[in-house]
């Protein structure tokens, strides 16, 4: 199958995964696929940034403490830091269009502005689509918020 008829998909911890893997296809000598599509992406193992207290303050799910002892589980003696490890911390330029679905009650919210920044100011295709008061991986659950819209008349 070429690469061109592929689209890397991922939510959460695979969200993060998947826009991993694509930033390391330029130097393993492989093309990007056709897209990205990430839902509630874990971009920073870390979870340094201090918006992401507030925000889990309001994260009904996940909790920093928690996922950062997972990180350093993950990172198995690394630095969790490590772009490989830690995607926001990776190249954007040269990745196939990214999507991105993100609730402003997820955790992983304050990373994934961090990462719209980071393209918009390196001019490289991002569309995250944020839906208010929305839990983490909120397209998946059998939620109003997950729910298909209507095509606007």
């Amino acid at each position: 199958m070429p690469a061109a008829a592929v689209t890397l998909a991922g939510d959460s911890a695979g969200g993060g995964l998947a826009l991993g893997i694509a930033q390391q296809l330029p130097a393993a000598g492989l093309p990007q696929p056709r897209r990205i599509d990430l839902s509630s992406p874990w971009l920073d193992l870390t979870l340094s940034q201090p918006a992401v207290q507030s925000v889990a303050r309001h994260d009904p799910w996940l909790s920093p403490a928690g996922l950062v002892e997972m990180g350093h589980a993950w990172a198995g003696g690394d630095d969790p830091a490590d772009a490989r490890l830690s995607p926001i911390n990776g190249p954007l330029n040269g990745l196939a269009p990214v999507s991105v679905f993100i609730g402003t009650r997820d955790i992983f919210y304050p990373d994934v502005c961090r990462m719209r920044n980071r393209a918009a100011a390196e001019v490289t295709t991002l569309d995250v689509t944020v839906c208010p008061g929305a839990v983490h991986v909120y397209p998946l659950p059998p939620t109003p918020e997950g729910r298909p819209q209507p095509p606007a008349s």
